[in-house]
């Protein structure tokens, strides 16, 4: 177990890597729950570090760590960070380097190998490319990706629900981004996009993921139970349920609020909305909700107004 000293030399050398992403402690600590969540000290200043370098915004969602079970050399099971970002992302970065050209369009193609520019084909297509073009470049750096190799599959073997509704459209992102980590490989380096790492999920029963678990529903009255028990901040109270919904709108004086939609755990018919003005609070709720998550929320009553004071994931 480490000392307090050391302790307290990790606090220090974490805040430096946070001022370097002008972060506070709060927005540290955010990170930490949200969408950093999982990440040993080391993995945490990595991801820093990497998202600093690449100019990405995590807390616009537009980069992010996954923590995933792994076997290692040895068949061993290891937790192993991933840092990802979508192919917005990968096209944000690529334009800011001021050589990024553009691309020239997506093509597919069956098992005879003949590439087309539009897939109408009933089964999806065996490989897409995507060559994007950059400045001083003669011809254009390509990107192939086999769908076999991409094609994130359930537990029984069928594609999940993107895969299988629009596998041109995703295997063309995993393409497209092979493409762009080739062509700007110092920019890109150690990010992954969300596309390509969809397929790599535990082999088994036995390696979960391990950042952000997903829940489907509202969560059973024995957890919620459990969770009101944990301590709220001063005057709060408290609801443990889903977010059902999230709206936004702008306030008279030039701001914005957000709106969040809870489903109870004791009665989900009786949804309360709750709002709030800070944006980071309503970017844990995005997260959060977009991955399914249950969650404690606690807010305070302001006449005919509740207001939120802080959310975070239920305990699982």
């Amino acid at each position: 177990m480490e000392d307090q000293t050391t302790a307290l030399a990790r606090r220090d050398e974490q805040e430096i890597v946070a001022r370097g992403l002008s972060m506070n402690r709060e927005q540290m600590d955010l990170l930490k729950r949200t969408v950093c969540r999982g990440a040993t000290d080391d993995e945490f200043a990595l991801f820093c570090h990497v998202a600093k370098r690449a100019g990405l915004d995590p807390f616009a969602r537009q980069i992010h760590a996954v923590k995933r079970r792994e076997k290692d050399e040895d068949g061993n099971w290891r937790d192993a960070i991933t840092i990802q970002t979508g192919i917005d992302g990968y096209r944000l970065v690529a334009q800011r380097t001021g050589r990024y050209l553009g691309q020239r369009a997506a093509e597919w193609c069956g098992e005879d190998g003949e590439w087309l520019q539009v897939w109408l084909g009933e089964k999806p297509p065996a490989a897409a490319r995507v060559g994007v073009i950059v400045k001083g470049s003669d011809e254009p750096t390509v990107g192939v990706a086999l769908y076999r190799e991409y094609v994130q599959r359930k537990k029984d073997g069928t594609p999940n629900r993107m895969w299988a509704t629009m596998p041109a459209a995703m295997l063309a992102k995993c393409a497209e981004a092979l493409a762009l980590r080739k062509a700007f490989p110092q920019e890109l380096a150690g990010i992954y996009s969300d596309a390509e790492m969809e397929q790599a999920e535990p082999e088994s029963q036995d390696a979960p993921r391990v950042a952000m678990p997903k829940r489907a529903s509202v969560p059973p009255p024995s957890e919620a139970a459990a969770a009101l028990k944990v301590e709220a901040p001063d005057g709060a109270e408290k609801i443990v349920g889903v977010i059902a919904a999230i709206s936004k709108k702008p306030t008279k004086t030039g701001g914005m609020r957000w709106g969040l939609k809870i489903a109870p755990s004791d009665d989900p018919e009786r949804e309360t909305w709750i709002g709030t003005f800070d944006e980071n609070l309503a970017t844990v709720a995005e997260t959060l909700k977009a991955n399914g998550e249950a969650v404690i929320v606690w807010y305070a009553k302001d006449g005919q107004f509740l207001n939120l004071v802080d959310i975070s994931p239920l305990p699982i």
